[in-house]
Formats: structure tokens, sequence, C-alpha cells
């Protein structure tokens, strides 16, 4: 039988955030936020077409730096919103190709995650978006977060196509020009804590030059 993760009684207010993981595939390394990542990502968001539904503009390098060092708190100040963000890169060569992030709370009854998404147009269309958030989704889930909801704008085909990959449905709720998707409550298989442990152990070893991008076969 397969294992079932019973939703986490949760209140509204004063939870116990843990600190994000590194998650790793075969591919790609989800690496926790940091400050100093601002300076590679100011080119992978610096495309226009990354704006065009969601709009905005590429951020600035200090601007960057000043949202990250927001965001990487963790938590609203009240305690009721858990904030976690990280870094799409690839294992072979460190490249960063994108970040995924999840809002989370509780709804009464069990913790809801908010989830998005965002890949350089130039690394599109090679499967990175929908296998990140899936990796991100698994980590959650292993966290006791049993239902996931994306806003996404009704011409954006690319994303919408990522959160049926999730599992996702289109509801008749809109927010800002943007339809809610939600998932159903039937949990992933969560990440053991043996690949979790093997993963945080390569990203350590990355930031203390023990190993280099391209030893990863050897972890």
């Amino acid at each position: 039988m397969a294992h079932v993760i019973q939703p986490r009684l949760c209140h509204s207010q004063e939870m116990d955030w843990p600190q994000p993981e590194p998650v790793c595939s075969e591919r790609l390394l989800l690496e926790p936020l940091a400050v100093d990542h601002a300076a590679s990502m100011v080119d992978v968001l610096a495309d226009p077409s990354l704006y065009e539904y969601t709009g905005g503009e590429a951020p600035s390098l200090d601007v960057l730096h000043s949202r990250y060092a927001a965001q990487i708190v963790g938590q609203s100040d009240d305690g009721s919103q858990w904030w976690v963000n990280w870094i799409v890169t690839y294992r072979d060569t460190g490249e960063p190709a994108g970040f995924v992030q999840a809002t989370v709370a509780c709804d009464g009854s069990m913790l809801v995650a908010e989830i998005a998404w965002v890949i350089s147009p130039r690394l599109q269309g090679q499967g990175i978006a929908s296998e990140a958030t899936q990796m991100m989704i698994g980590w959650l889930r292993a966290h006791e977060v049993n239902r996931f909801v994306a806003h996404i704008h009704p011409e954006h085909q690319a994303s919408m196509g990522v959160a049926r990959n999730q599992a996702l449905r289109p509801t008749s709720t809109e927010k800002d020009g943007e339809t809610r998707w939600v998932s159903s409550q039937t949990p992933n298989a969560p990440n053991t804590p043996e690949r979790v442990a093997l993963c945080t152990q390569y990203a350590e070893a990355l930031r203390s030059g023990r190993a280099t991008y391209t030893s990863r076969t050897s972890w």
C-alpha cells in the first residue's frame, strides 16, 4: 500500500516553519534561495518576454538583492505565511535556469501552498519548469503540505501545461485576470530522508569546494 500523508492540523498563526533544503534530481538541483544568487539571476530574469503575462519588468541587481533579502526571512511578520524559494540550477554545470517558489498558509484544516515557477525563455521547452515544480511539490508534501494552488493567465499555454503536469486543474475563479488552478489532495510519494540528506550533502560540498558540478555522479 502506498504511504499516505495525513493532513496536518494547523492554526492560522505562529506555525513552526522549517527551513528549505536542497532538492535534487538526476538533471536539476534546487538550491535554497540566498542573497548571493542575485548576481547570477539578473541575466536569467532580464528577458522582457518573461513579463508578457504577469506584468512587471526585469529587476536590477539592487532590486533583486532587496527582494531576495526579504524573501529569505522565510515567513510573514505574524508567522501565518511560510515563504519558500529555490533557484533552479543544472546539476552538471551549476547554471541557473530560473526559480520556483511557494507561499504556504493554513486554510483552517490543512496547509495550502500557492506555487509559482519562472524559467529563462532560452531554456524553455526542455521540461525544466515541470520537473523543478514537481521536485518542489514533492518536498512540500513531505512537509505535510497537501493542497496546491496556482494563478495563471488564461493565454499562457506553457504555464497551463506545467500546471496540468502537476495534476492541477482550472477552476471558474479568477483573480486579477488570472485563473485559479487547484490540486487534488492525493499526495505524491514524498522524498525519502535519505534522498534529502544526499541532496543536502551535495549542495554543501559544492559551496565548500569539496565537490564540483562535474563530479555529481559520485553523489
